[in-house]
């Protein structure tokens, strides 16, 4: 009866594992637009009246992104020369309407990248910088919090919130806020969305938002003054980085509302993930974009849209990269919004047209359609260059356009641009859709798999040891490579000193508090897996999630495996009558890997103290309160009294776990 039960528990775990996956490939798909033209048809898009892109400067606003400046006193400080000439130069050559700076102005994280506060005099230097630039004086400059700006900030009107101070739109806007530009004939709503938490603790669990029912509502507010033009949501978190106060809150409701009004969501925070996702691009269900900006602080990405007769589009470069490139009709295949943006005007448009930003002259720009003949473009006024072209001659299928421009410094850029007028569409990375759209439950259900698989077995193991009293021996041990495994763990939960201590640090894991310390300076908190009190505020758990994983998988079962066999090698000691000698050297081959998990662990528990306080390691359950039981598991392991072992030698001595001959199997 054993071995179905243990079929039972596989089967429940590759259910949890399965619904993972399932979850995950639902956040993947994208939904196919293949009928695009039905449906701007019926939202009555496609009429007379609408403009239709032609060989003018007209109808065309375009403007930058900025993200992730993390202006720091200790690293780095390449960071602030070259965003001095970002506002200087960029922003002089590119002349853009809006400057959007979407987050992480700041570093505020102490020498040694593990403490955080704000500092005033990085603040100081982002202030010195945008007003000496002269930036206020060419463009609409709207910057916004990011997690690192609300390191250690007890709420927004704290003195250590220097946001409100030293940024261009802290003073009036200290949250949430919009701004509307007046450009042509038309109207463009920016909408900028704090979703920092308040109050706001102190690295490492900071890292997410939280829309709250209040921000929601203001938010609504905004959305309800707006005109009928796209509107352009920004800030710093990505949208399912959000978590919500309110359970009808959704997280889709952030980038729009499916109608025509709505426009892409731009956010910055994930940086490249270490360099394995460079592009973070997806689209919603909603029919929005959501896209996020690689970082200043080590890539020196910064972004250029536009706003072309009501479509979206953007190209995302290093700094310093000159000619800047931008074709905004016919748009970009990958980047429609079917349902939102009058796609069918490309069908009526006289030209392809171009943005060509340098700050030197332009000597040389030619473009060619699907390899055919290079064209020479003809400047149209001010960036904007143009081609006359033809679009009913590309109504199937996905074409390409390349782009060639040369200025008189020899600096040369070469685009290609795919596009299509009947709604097909390249595929977005799948790498970049997981990591924008892996809902928090992701983490969640991780920290569940792996508390299950490292609690589960040894429960089933006890149950079945006291259930069957030994048989288990014949049903689940027998003579192949799991033997020993399954014996080591066999013996440990027999020993009742050992297992009861290790599967309540398991447990409690999940359930009890990890650590008590100063979650923000002065203000003591406690910290769950599932979220942390602080000043009489809950902020939901979400990277804690994935701490306690890590906290699992790097020390809970490893630990585990490793207490089993060292409590197996006592046990074959005493069998054998003390034969194994006592030297250093066999001492430390035998218990190196466990002085190391232990190490581990203490390392573990003294950066808690460097981030929250000396509370935080004395008061540290999960932490320190590991690392002395496991020592004290250890010790207790290695030093069993003979008689412990003699009641299992009985319970098992009709069942032929260990040969009678074996004196040390792993010799």
């Amino acid at each position: 009866m054993g071995v179905p039960r243990v079929a039972v528990l596989l089967f429940i775990v590759f259910i949890a594992i399965s619904s993972l996956f399932a979850r995950f490939q639902d956040l993947v798909y994208v939904k196919n637009y293949d009928n695009f033209v039905n449906t701007l048809k019926q939202r009555g898009i496609a009429n007379s009246n609408v403009l239709i892109p032609d060989g003018k400067l007209h109808h065309l606003m375009w403007f930058l992104q900025i993200s992730d400046l993390h202006i720091s006193l200790f690293q780095d400080s390449g960071r602030i020369t070259d965003f001095k000439q970002f506002c200087t130069e960029t922003v002089s050559t590119v002349q853009p309407a809006v400057v959007l700076v979407t987050g992480d102005l700041t570093h505020a994280i102490n020498p040694g990248t593990i403490g955080s506060q704000e500092y005033k005099e990085e603040w100081k230097i982002y202030s010195q910088i945008i007003h000496e630039s002269g930036v206020f004086g060419k463009t609409k400059w709207l910057d916004i919090r990011g997690n690192h700006d609300n390191f250690n900030v007890i709420s927004v009107d704290s003195e250590s919130n220097y946001f409100r101070n030293f940024s261009a739109q802290g003073q009036f806007h200290p949250r949430s806020y919009n701004f509307t530009l007046k450009h042509d004939t038309e109207r463009y709503t920016f909408i900028g969305l704090d979703a920092c938490l308040d109050p706001g603790p102190k690295r490492p669990f900071n890292f997410v938002g939280r829309l709250t029912e209040v921000g929601y509502k203001a938010l609504e507010e905004m959305k309800k003054k707006r005109v009928k033009v796209i509107i352009s949501s920004f800030g710093f978190t990505t949208i399912w980085r959000m978590r919500n106060a309110h359970h009808k809150i959704s997280h889709f409701q952030v980038v729009g509302t499916a109608n025509w009004e709505s426009g892409p969501y731009l956010c910055g925070h994930l940086h490249t993930l270490l360099g394995l996702v460079p592009s973070m691009y997806t689209l919603h269900s909603t029919g929005s974009l959501e896209l996020e900006l690689s970082d200043w602080k080590l890539n020196r990405r910064y972004r250029v849209a536009a706003v072309d007769h009501g479509m979206f589009s953007f190209i995302d470069l290093k700094h310093g990269q000159w000619p800047v490139v931008l074709v905004t009709n016919p748009k970009h295949a990958l980047y429609t919004m079917p349902s939102i943006e009058p796609l069918k005007i490309i069908r009526k448009s006289s030209h392809i047209r171009i943005l060509i930003f340098s700050p030197y002259p332009i000597v040389s720009a030619q473009a060619q359609v699907n390899k055919g003949d290079w064209q020479n473009l003809t400047l149209s006024e001010g960036p904007l260059y143009i081609l006359p072209w033809k679009p009913e001659n590309y109504l199937k299928d996905i074409h390409s356009i390349d782009v060639y421009v040369k200025d008189n410094k020899n600096q040369e850029a070469r685009v290609n641009h795919l596009f299509s007028l009947d709604g097909s569409r390249p595929s977005f990375s799948l790498l970049g859709r997981a990591v924008l759209m892996g809902h928090i439950s992701i983490g969640q259900t991780i920290f569940g798999i792996f508390l299950t698989l490292s609690v589960v077995p040894l429960c089933m193991l006890k149950f079945l040891q006291i259930w069957k009293k030994g048989s288990i021996g014949k049903k689940l041990l027998k003579d192949n490579c799991c033997k020993r495994f399954v014996f080591k763990l066999y013996l440990l939960v027999y020993v009742d000193q050992l297992f009861w201590p290790l599967i309540t640090m398991g447990i409690y894991s999940g359930v009890g508090p990890w650590f008590l310390g100063e979650i923000i300076d002065g203000y003591v908190g406690v910290c769950f897996v599932w979220g942390i009190f602080v000043e009489g505020v809950f902020l939901p758990g979400a990277t804690t999630f994935y701490v306690g994983s890590l906290y699992l998988l790097t020390f809970y079962m490893p630990y585990t495996l490793l207490l089993s066999n060292c409590l197996y090698r006592h046990y074959l000691n005493v069998r054998n009558g003390g034969a194994e000698p006592c030297t250093f050297w066999n001492y430390m081959s035998r218990h190196l890997c466990m002085i190391i998990v232990i190490i581990w662990q203490s390392v573990v528990a003294v950066g808690y103290a460097m981030a929250y306080g000396v509370m935080a390691f004395f008061l540290g359950m999960l932490n320190t309160g590991s690392v002395v039981l496991a020592v004290v598991l250890w010790r207790l392991a290695i030093t069993l009294p003979d008689s412990s072992f003699s009641k299992f030698n009985k319970l098992i001595k009709d069942h032929v776990l260990i040969p009678n001959n074996e004196t040390d199997p792993d010799n």
